[in-house]
C-alpha cells in the first residue's frame, strides 16, 4: 500500500471482518485512523443473525491500531442516527484531524 502519513480515514463497521482489516491496513500505512461501528447493547443481538460487537471491542480496537503509531478514533456509531453520526465525525476530527480518505 502507498505510504498514507500524515492523511486521516474514517472507516465504518470497523470493529470486525473486512471493516477491521482496512483500518489496520490502513493505519500500517501511515494513516490517521478513525472507526466506527454499530455497538450491541449486552442482551442485544443474541437472536439476530447479525454480528454486533459489544462495547469491550471499542478499546481492543483502539488499542490494536495505536500498535501502528498513528492516531486513533474508536467509537459507537449508528449511521442510522444523524445526531450520533455528526457527533462521531466531530470527535473523529478533534482526534485524528480532518479525513482526507
Amino acid at each position: 500500500m502507498t505510504n498514507l502519513t500524515g492523511r486521516s480515514a474514517i472507516v465504518t463497521g470497523g470493529f470486525s471482518g473486512m471493516g477491521f482489516a482496512i483500518a489496520t491496513a490502513l493505519a500500517k500505512a501511515g494513516a490517521n485512523v478513525a472507526v466506527g461501528s454499530y455497538v450491541a447493547p449486552p442482551q442485544a443481538g443474541r437472536a439476530d443473525a447479525a454480528y454486533y460487537p459489544g462495547a469491550d471491542e471499542i478499546e481492543r480496537v483502539k488499542s490494536s491500531l495505536a500498535t501502528h503509531g498513528t492516531k486513533v478514533h474508536a467509537a459507537h456509531l449508528d449511521v442510522r442516527d444523524s445526531d450520533l453520526t455528526n457527533l462521531f465525525f466531530a470527535e473523529a476530527q478533534a482526534a485524528i484531524g480532518p479525513a482526507d480518505i
